[in-house]
């Protein structure tokens, strides 16, 4: 018996965020561009124009000098650049947290005002525990 070869969904395209050096979105990132971006493209030297160009800012700033090196190397460095800089776990922590806990008239009996404070606790869950090296 033949049978048709499955044929699934196509998918949209999924957009990689982009990074501006806020500590409290470096780990998103970096799982974003290891998923997309590392695990697709073998080339260092394209996986480093990648990382670049999805870097805004001080972040861009401080890696694009990386692009002088060895592609390897290049790469390498510009990960380990933008893990020192912004991938600090204290540093996001302590962002994290002010975040969560930033809301100066923050009224506990407003349910829509507790329940984006129940959403940002469940977003924080885990940060604590998983680490990511990029």
């Amino acid at each position: 018996m033949l049978t048709a070869p499955f044929v699934g969904p196509e998918l949209l395209k999924v957009e990689l965020s982009y990074f501006d050096g806020q500590p409290r979105g470096y780990w998103r990132f970096s799982r974003e561009f290891e998923t997309y971006v590392e695990s697709r493209v073998k080339d260092d030297g394209q996986r480093l124009l990648y990382l670049i160009h999805y870097c805004k800012g001080k972040a861009k700033t401080g890696i694009e000098g990386c692009i002088m090196l060895e592609a390897y190397s290049g790469y390498k460095k510009a990960k380990e650049i933008l893990k020192r800089l912004f991938g600090q776990s204290h540093v996001i922590a302590r962002e994290t947290l002010e975040d969560l806990f930033s809301a100066v008239n923050f009224d506990y009996t407003d349910g829509e005002q507790l329940t984006n404070l129940a959403i940002k606790m469940e977003n924080c869950h885990g940060l604590g525990t998983d680490e990511l090296y990029f």
